[in-house]
Parts: C-alpha cells; sequence; structure tokens
C-alpha cells in the first residue's frame, strides 16, 4: 500500500511515517516501480503498535526500547517502563492539581492573570478604584518583576500587608494614597511631595503594626535595585522621588530599630 493509504488506515500523516523511519521506528519499505513507497499489513500494524505506546505518555525513544523488549518477550523490561510512566504521571497530576488551584484563585480576579495569584487581589483594588488603565498596568509589570526577582517567604509578607491595607480598617485611607500617587506630577510643588511622603510612611506603620520586618540582604538589595530601575522608566518624576525617599527614610528607620536593639 502507499504511504497516503497507509496514513489513512493508521490515523497518522504521511510526514510522521517519514519521521518514524527518519529515527529506525519504523524500517524504509520496498518500493514499486515508480519509486513510491510499497507498504506491508506489517507495518500498519507496526505504526498501531507505535501509536498505542505513545498514547499512554511514552516518548518515541522510549517506544522504541518498549518494542524492542517486547519482541524479545521481555515482560519485565515493560513492568519498570510502565512504572516509570506511572511516576511521571503521578507528578503531572499533582502539577495539574496546582494549576487547577492557581485558576480558581485567579477566577476571582479575572483582570489579574497575568500576575501571580497571590497578588492578583491588588490589581483587582486598583481596578476597583478606578484607576487608569495605565496606571494599572505599571503596578502588573511591578507585580510581574516583584514576584520574579523577590524569594517566596518576602512575597508572602507583602501579601499579607496587601491584604491589612485592603481591609476595612484602612481601605479608604489606602486608595486615598494610591489616587494621591498618581495624581503626582512633575510639577508637583515640594512641599506636597513631603507631605505624601509623611503620609506614606505613617500608613505604613500602621498597616505594618508589630510585624517582625528584617533588613535586606544581598539579594533582596539587588531586587530593590531592579525594582528602582523599573520604577524610574515607568513613573513620571515626582512619583519616582517620593518613592525612593520612603524607600531610604524607612530603610533608615528599620536601621535605627535595629541598632537600638543591639
Amino acid at each position: 500500500m502507499k504511504s497516503g493509504e497507509l496514513a489513512k488506515l493508521a490515523g497518522v500523516t504521511q510526514r510522521t511515517l517519514r519521521h518514524y523511519r527518519d529515527i529506525g521506528l519504523l524500517k524504509e519499505p520496498q518500493r514499486d516501480g515508480n519509486g513510491y513507497c510499497d507498504y506491508r499489513m506489517q507495518d500498519l500494524a507496526r505504526v498501531l503498535r507505535i501509536k498505542n505506546l505513545t498514547a499512554l505518555g511514552f516518548s518515541l525513544e522510549k517506544t522504541a526500547q518498549m518494542l524492542a523488549n517486547l519482541d524479545d518477550v521481555d515482560s519485565d523490561a515493560a513492568v519498570d517502563y510502565l512504572d516509570n510512566l506511572d511516576c511521571e504521571l503521578v507528578k503531572q497530576i499533582e502539577l495539574i492539581e496546582q494549576k487547577r488551584n492557581i485558576i480558581a484563585k485567579l477566577k476571582k480576579h479575572p483582570a489579574a492573570v497575568d500576575v501571580p495569584a497571590d497578588s492578583a487581589r491588588l490589581i483587582t483594588r486598583l481596578v476597583n478604584e478606578g484607576h487608569l488603565p495605565e496606571h494599572i498596568g505599571v503596578e502588573r509589570g511591578l507585580i510581574a518583576l516583584a514576584s520574579h526577582l523577590i524569594d517566596e517567604d518576602e512575597m508572602h509578607e507583602i501579601a499579607g500587608l496587601i491584604d491589612v491595607a485592603s481591609g476595612e480598617e484602612f481601605r479608604e485611607l489606602s486608595s486615598n494614597i494610591n489616587k494621591w500617587f498618581f495624581a503626582l506630577t512633575p510639577d508637583t510643588p515640594e512641599e506636597e511631595k513631603r507631605n505624601f511622603v509623611q503620609a506614606s510612611l505613617n500608613f505604613m506603620d500602621r498597616i505594618i503594626g508589630a510585624r517582625d520586618v528584617g533588613l535586606a540582604d544581598e539579594s533582596s538589595q539587588m531586587a530593590s535595585d531592579l525594582l528602582n530601575v523599573y520604577v524610574g522608566e515607568s513613573y513620571n518624576a515626582a512619583q519616582a522621588e517620593v518613592l525612593k525617599r520612603i524607600e531610604e527614610e524607612y530603610t533608615a528607620r528599620l536601621l535605627s530599630k535595629d541598632g537600638a536593639g543591639d
């Protein structure tokens, strides 16, 4: 039979047949007088066996080994291959369950499916507060970068602070500070910038409360430096300036607190 006939009967493409031949899974068939492939029914059976094994999840390399073992009636090797495949499937199932859990979280925040699930609520809050899309877009990038650069424990701490800031007690104040920040322009007077920095520091003190916040280690400092570059690229001069002041003044407070405890 011709390649097209075999491919149709087996439910594969002619390109697949050529690939099987190229890697040695399928023997080169005889050729007719015109040079076309002339497959036998044994070739069809071989292709169907390959399909059965790959459908289980075996790679083509493992499939070749399995076929060789089965042709030698070596069922022990088949059991080993199946055990290994089963272990891989268990891992895949666990990964799928993890993804489903993430999807379940993100379904509560459909406007934030492009950021980590634990931080998605921040984007939802900005959307609900009516911030402009360009402002929300900057925050998306900031969250994506922070989640990549900052370790899981620190991000968990940040997520906890976001929860506190979004709670009933601080929701209005948090919203007002966000709106104030996005209203800053390059021409904002110095006094207003100072007032914003002080209000932000006071707000941070209130939401952090008695939390034990340590000094940044070297890797955290690297993350901070990279995030500062993003801030400088994404916000206007006044916004970038007040954020830098807030970081510097809050770090100074932590240093003072740490020194007092020695």
